[in-house]
């Protein structure tokens, strides 16, 4: 009985662990890349999402935001897995139409909890007054595309890091389904929260307690017969 008890409490911490686990995994995926203008009529308009290779991107969106009156006008259904394309990272770029020129659009980056893990603006910031992203101010990246720019290049992220933040943005030649010109992702390590690692202390002691007491009992279980047959 109390060994089914343990396996339970184990396999329900293991569980909850992952699910930690996850949330911290979910802070390393980034918008990394993306084009919307461009000299003549607008191509190659394109959205580059980065972040853990494995990561399945089935149920993840992006919405795009309205600069004029804050509103979602278009929303991307995401999907692929990110694939191994450098130090346990990769990228996934998803074709885009009419995005549109600004100024102060933005785009959210959403999980497939409906949460909003990045609200980047461009060509200013805007307060979002619906969708996942409603009363939250984008952030502007500071960077523009305009009607001189070049269809073959992007706004993206260059640097190193592991995590969007520990990037800077950059105008260069597009690199769309790869790491981006410039950029260094360190070697991946998520780690386990804080309370995982008491839930496995804990698990610990208690099954060398548990060990410790079923030596006893069978110690004091144990009866000396006498020898025969001298």
């Amino acid at each position: 009985m109390i060994t089914r008890l343990i396996q339970c409490v184990i396999s329900l911490g293991v569980f909850f662990i992952q699910l930690m686990s996850t949330a911290c995994w979910a802070s390393h995926l980034f918008i990394n890349e993306f084009h919307y203008d461009n000299i003549g009529a607008d191509t190659n308009e394109q959205v580059e999402i980065a972040g853990p290779a494995g990561t399945v991107l089935q149920n993840w969106q992006l919405i795009f935001y309205n600069g004029h009156n804050g509103e979602a006008y278009y929303s991307k259904n995401l999907a692929g897995i990110i694939s191994d394309q450098s130090n346990g990272y990769g990228s996934l770029s998803f074709a885009i139409p009419a995005i549109q020129n600004g100024p102060a659009d933005a785009i959210a980056l959403i999980d497939e909890q409906k949460n909003v893990i990045e609200f980047i603006g461009y060509e200013g910031s805007l307060l979002a007054v619906n969708g996942p992203a409603v009363g939250m101010q984008s952030s502007d990246i500071n960077w523009v595309e305009t009607g001189a720019s070049e269809p073959s290049t992007s706004i993206q992220r260059q640097g190193t890091g592991s995590q969007g933040d520990d990037f800077y943005w950059q105008i260069d030649t597009a690199s769309p389904n790869s790491i981006n010109q410039h950029q260094y992702f360190e070697l991946l390590a998520i780690p386990i929260p804080a309370g995982g690692w008491l839930f496995i202390s804990a698990c610990g002691v208690f099954i060398g307690y548990k060990r410790s007491t079923q030596l006893i009992v069978t110690r004091q279980s144990m009866t000396l017969k006498p020898l025969t047959g001298w």
